[in-house]
């Protein structure tokens, strides 16, 4: 390899045989072909060797394969109550059967009843917040309208009172000119 490639290192020993991955200077990745070394071992397996006896006359037949090991599953039962089962039977039957059972409309009309009832309790809650929000507005612009009546008494007091500032700054200011 040339030496502005880097090669990348060998993950598996077992794949050095085969093509190798190296880096470009432009950073680009360029395969190249490795070498054919010696091939693989049999790994003792009949069933998996790809050797083929031959006959005479040219053709080659398949060897005769070992049997192989089967494995039977084995099935545990574990130990479940009763409730569990029947409550299970009750439900594939509501499911399966093409009408289902009273205790199905039953049961239905427990979970609606449980939710309206809740929903009348979020009712009551928001109501009695909304009233206590809308007592605390009320009082708000009754203070508002208090506060404004102030500021208006306020201008007032300060239109009246501004001439007399006027006055007395005039007087303070003409004794210091004089001096």
């Amino acid at each position: 390899m040339p030496e502005d490639r880097k090669c990348l290192g060998v993950l598996q020993s077992s794949m050095q045989s085969q093509s190798r991955l190296s880096v470009t200077p432009n950073g680009s990745l360029q395969l190249h072909p490795g070498s054919r070394g010696k091939k693989r071992k049999s790994t003792g397996n009949e069933n998996l060797e790809r050797v083929k006896a031959k006959r005479k006359d040219g053709i080659f037949e398949d060897p005769v394969a070992k049997k192989q090991k089967t494995y039977t599953s084995v099935h545990v039962q574990t130990d479940s109550s009763s409730s569990s089962t029947k409550d299970a039977d009750s439900i594939i039957n509501m499911l399966t059967s093409d009408t289902p059972p009273p205790e199905y409309w039953e049961a239905l009309a427990e979970k609606r009843r449980e939710a309206l009832e809740d929903a009348l309790d979020e009712n009551y809650k928001l109501h009695s917040e909304n009233t206590n929000l809308k007592e605390e507005v009320s009082k708000l612009k009754e203070d508002n309208k208090l506060m404004e009546e102030m500021v208006n008494e306020a201008k007032q007091l300060a239109l009246l009172l501004q001439p007399i500032v006027d006055e007395e700054e005039d007087e303070t200011s003409e004794p210091e000119t004089t001096e």
